[in-house]
């Protein structure tokens, strides 16, 4: 786990959405950790940000399973990576049309969660 994981978290978040190459981010990170960079520390990171480039949402998973990993006592803002604009208005209007049939009464009960929506359990 990179000692400075903290300080160079959002850049390789930043990463994950940015059109970056791999030399850049190293560069990124190094301007903004000064003599505190140590490459081989963040390989590993930016690895997996590289084997699923292109899937946004598979390559914050990953990231955040690995910052819970290193770092199971950390603030949890830290592991919990930015999600895209258009995923959070997605969730956002999913969880409104949920408000919308319970106030319409088409749901009764306790409504679903959003992880129970997008994932249901087999029937």
């Amino acid at each position: 786990m990179p000692a400075n994981l903290a300080a160079g978290w959002d850049i390789v978040v930043q990463y994950t959405n940015k059109s970056w190459s791999l030399p850049d981010v190293h560069s990124f990170l190094q301007d903004h950790l000064g003599d505190q960079y140590v490459a081989s520390e963040w390989n590993e990171l930016l690895d997996s940000v590289l084997r699923a480039k292109g899937d946004v949402n598979a390559t914050l998973a990953t990231l955040n399973s690995l910052c819970n990993k290193w770092a199971p006592d950390s603030p949890s803002d830290l592991c919990k990576a930015a999600t895209t604009p258009k995923n959070r208005k997605v969730k956002e209007d999913l969880l409104d049309v949920v408000t919308k049939l319970k106030e319409w009464r088409c749901i009764t009960g306790k409504p679903l969660t959003l992880n129970e929506l997008l994932d249901p359990e087999e029937e």
